[in-house]
């Protein structure tokens, strides 16, 4: 489990624990906030390797970056809208339902309490 940076260094200490334990071995992650890490290929060895989920509060403004391209995500999104209370589910970043239906980001909605307070 990760916030932010932290969730795109669980996702690599994830892919690490599975290569080196194998593929009998049952890995996990949660991010909240995380940025981009890495391309097609890279999202979709994690995929095979890590089971996953990202959230993502409304307008976050970090899962945005680096900006869509090259970089792409990994695993299932799980978007919140403002007031953290209602969600809707999303794969990757072509998925425009979720946090990509938003032209305009916040910093605020990256704040470790804002993604607690709906959480917890």
């Amino acid at each position: 489990m990760g916030h932010s940076l932290g969730g795109a260094i669980a996702i690599l200490a994830a892919r690490d624990i599975s290569d080196i334990f194998g593929t009998n071995t049952q890995v996990g992650v949660n991010t909240f906030g995380s940025p981009r890490i890495g391309n097609q290929n890279f999202a979709n060895y994690i995929n095979k390797k890590v089971n996953g989920v990202r959230y993502v509060h409304y307008a976050d403004l970090i899962p945005h970056l680096p900006p869509l391209g090259f970089y792409l995500h990994s695993f299932l999104e799980i978007w919140y809208d403002e007031e953290m209370n209602i969600y809707k589910y999303c794969s990757g970043d072509i998925d425009g339902q979720c946090s990509n239906s938003l032209t305009v980001y916040s910093t605020d909605d990256h704040l470790l309490d804002g993604y607690l307070q709906g959480l917890i």
